[in-house]
């Protein structure tokens, strides 16, 4: 699925040493995640990424120095950023990607979950814990139902349509192309089309312009 010369490179910025340690020991027998650092606080945190430019920066929101929030834009000039903390509220999670964040994981989650997040935004792509995508999309949905917009013609295709409910759902194209039964090129297609007609600059933005135009319920 992944296709890389050398491994992705990932500085851990946790406070918390046993998430620290265990996510070392995860990552040890992956050969496609190289943890080149890991830093407790903040300010140590954007250092270390400013000296050695990371492809992904693992980040804890509750540091003991600052809000891992507030320093993702700072993060984000370097390297592609993987939020992972307790907070699963959707109001947190539209507020990361705001500041730069292209993966969501919650503590607590397999920690496949957070290899998976790894290696799709260091491939370009974006992450959701299927828990955070379900609560971002339903709060989504409520408002739509609260202020229903216009349904415009965008002449999407039958497949389209079932591809951009999909991605609403949090799913990723390996698991879109099984439930569809296409191929994974055909799905990363499907998607270029999508974000071309619904204007959208990645998945995220997508889920939720198909919700508030009404394309998705």
């Amino acid at each position: 699925m992944f296709e890389t010369a050398k491994p992705f490179s990932v500085i851990i910025i946790e406070d918390d040493p046993l998430m620290q340690l265990g996510i070392q020991q995860a990552f040890r027998t992956d050969p496609l995640l190289e943890i080149i650092g890991t830093e407790k606080t903040a300010s140590d945190g954007v250092a270390a990424v400013e000296t050695h430019k990371p492809d992904v920066v693992v980040l804890d929101i509750g540091l003991p120095d600052a809000s891992g929030l507030k320093i993702a834009p700072q993060i984000h000039q370097h390297s592609q950023i993987v939020i992972l903390t307790n907070h699963a509220d959707a109001e947190k999670v539209k507020l990361a990607l705001s500041v730069g964040a292209r993966g969501y994981c919650v503590k607590g989650s397999p920690v496949e979950n957070l290899k998976s997040a790894i290696k799709l935004v260091a491939s370009g792509d974006l992450y959701l814990d299927c828990q955070i995508a379900g609560t971002l999309i339903q709060q989504l949905s409520q408002q739509k139902q609260q202020n229903p917009p216009p349904n415009p013609d965008l002449k999407l295709t039958v497949r389209e349509v079932q591809v951009l409910k999909l991605i609403s759902e949090g799913l990723q194209n390996n698991a879109i192309a099984e439930q569809l039964e296409i191929s994974q090129h055909t799905v990363k297609h499907h998607v270029k089309e999508i974000m071309a007609k619904l204007q959208a600059k990645n998945r995220t933005e997508l889920a939720v312009k198909s919700i508030r135009s009404g394309l998705v319920d």
